[in-house]
């Protein structure tokens, strides 16, 4: 409420009337307002919780948790700008979370219209009111990230760091913000830096933040209190998930029952019957054994072979002679004998001609012992033939 008289009334006024265009569950919706000669006055509906800034006398959020209020204030802040109405002075004091743990926006317009001549930034120069919402929004993830405000309005949070000129990125101010959630702050407020894909719009923002929260509503508080912890991770139920790749699988409550029953005996009763495997079709032009009973893969299943060649006979197995021990050391003693029979005729012969040569010496040599000594070799010699053959 402000005097009629004051210049900032009628826009006020004008404020407060274009705000009913917006429809979004985020805005705390103007009710009424009213200018009666001599106040200037508008009826917000009533929200129940706390602003952003007096969340972080607490110190900064979870990288999940300030991704998720950001995301919810940039649907805001692109639904009033496809409207064509800017909020005009987006701060932390104007971000609120109710008790249930949503996001309301606090004056949308209206703000603005008591704050006609926002302060000059040397950093952000020459901006419209579209334009400061996106830095600021962008501020406010940023805010919500470190505890700090580096957006174009004053806020009571305290001012973000500067390294020189430059503003200092998330990562520098606080340990463990996501680099996306990094970039998207640099690439939105960092005016200076000649960035590949700068963010110069709500929607951009909203967009970027969804990608990288994927489902929203899992990161959502259930209350104001559960925004200063990490969201617990759904790891879903491996149940349902083992069922929805598998349709055949059923029984799932039996399964549940018998374990909360810790029942033993779950599970021994007979196994499902399993379809029986298509039988090989027999083939008796070309059998790949010894026996027709065999199978063989039919023709669908059989390597492709080419159509003019001629057809190959039946294998034949042959059957090999004997490999047995026994063979082999009766082989090895048929050798071992031919050896001993052969030295043995050696030494015959030796001691033949040795005898012959003294009877010669001695001169008692004559036709007769020549021919018995001849006599004998040829029987020795015979006899050792026929046991070599």
């Amino acid at each position: 409420m402000i005097n009629s008289t004051d210049p900032r009334a009628q826009a006020l006024i004008d404020a407060a009337r274009a705000n009913v265009l917006i429809t979004d569950p985020h805005l705390l919706r103007v009710l009424d307002c009213e200018d009666d000669g001599s106040a200037a006055w508008v009826v917000h509906e009533w929200g129940e919780g706390l602003s952003l800034d007096k969340m972080l006398d607490k110190g900064p959020l979870p990288p999940a948790r300030a991704a998720w209020l950001a995301r919810e204030t940039a649907q805001a802040i692109n639904a009033g700008h496809a409207a064509g109405l800017a909020h005009g002075w987006l701060t932390p004091e104007q971000v609120l979370v109710t008790k249930a743990g949503a996001v309301k926006l606090i004056g949308y317009a209206t703000a603005a219209a008591l704050h006609p001549d926002p302060p000059s930034s040397p950093t952000y120069p020459e901006l419209n009111d579209h334009q400061r919402d996106v830095l600021n929004l962008a501020g406010i993830l940023y805010a919500a990230l470190t505890a700090k405000w580096p957006g174009v309005h004053p806020s009571g949070v305290a001012p973000a760091p500067k390294a020189g000129r430059a503003l200092m990125r998330p990562r520098q101010v606080r340990a463990g913000v996501p680099r996306v959630l990094d970039s998207i702050c640099a690439r939105t407020l960092d005016r200076s830096h000649p960035h590949g894909m700068p963010i110069d719009s709500a929607f951009e923002i909203e967009a970027a933040l969804s990608d990288f929260l994927g489902d929203p509503a899992k990161v959502a508080p259930s209350s104001l209190s559960a925004m200063y912890a990490e969201p617990e991770a759904d790891e879903g139920d491996p149940i349902d998930e083992l069922l929805a790749s598998n349709p055949s699988l059923s029984h799932r409550e039996e399964w549940l029952e018998a374990m909360a029953a810790n029942d033993d005996t779950f599970g021994s009763g007979p196994m499902p019957a399993v379809s029986p495997v298509e039988p090989y079709v027999d083939s008796a032009e070309r059998p790949l054994f010894a026996t027709g009973a065999r199978r063989v893969p039919d023709a669908s299943s059989a390597p492709h072979l080419n159509p003019d060649a001629s057809v190959l006979p039946p294998l034949v197995r042959t059957t090999p002679g004997p490999t047995s021990s026994t063979h082999r050391q009766a082989k090895q003693g048929r050798t071992s004998s031919r050896v001993a029979i052969a030295l043995l005729i050696i030494i015959v012969l030796v001691i033949a001609g040795v005898a012959a040569i003294r009877a010669y010496e001695m001169g008692r040599a004559d036709a007769g012992s020549i021919r018995g000594i001849a006599s004998t070799f040829g029987v020795i010699v015979a006899t050792a033939e026929a046991s070599i053959t």
